[in-house]
């Protein structure tokens, strides 16, 4: 996160800006619950802006108001070591601009491409 609130990678570091709560809604998309992915931090949930659904759309950690631009769903991917993180409103991954894992790059939504951009991993802190 950045002071204008665009998610950004990071080199991995034990910071709280780098800690996040994920939970679940209670509503169910195609019987999947979906989830906020809120800042242990800030408080902040991470929002597609402006409800936007084209692929390239920033995310950013904004105030929670419940949209479905919100709401994200969380899915094993291969060996279950790596998620998926979907959109609940374009149904679109979470995805790292231009797939370069370097230092500050923005993180968007894009179209489902299977590359490392669009993998994820947690651990329980």
């Amino acid at each position: 996160m950045d002071g204008d609130n665009i998610l950004r990678l990071r080199r991995r570091a034990d910071i709280s800006e780098q800690k996040f709560e994920i939970s679940y809604n209670g509503d169910r998309t195609h019987t999947i619950t979906s989830c906020k992915i809120t800042s242990c931090k800030t408080g902040l949930v991470a929002d597609v802006l402006y409800q936007r659904t084209e692929d390239g759309a920033q995310v950013a950690m904004e105030p929670y108001n419940g949209g479905d631009n919100q709401k994200w769903l969380i899915l094993p991917y291969g060996d279950g070591k790596f998620f998926s993180i979907i959109s609940k409103q374009s149904m679109k991954n979470l995805d790292i601009n231009t797939g370069k894992m370097i230092d500050g790059q923005k993180i968007q939504i894009f179209t489902e491409n299977f590359s490392q951009a669009q993998l994820f991993a947690f651990r329980e802190v």
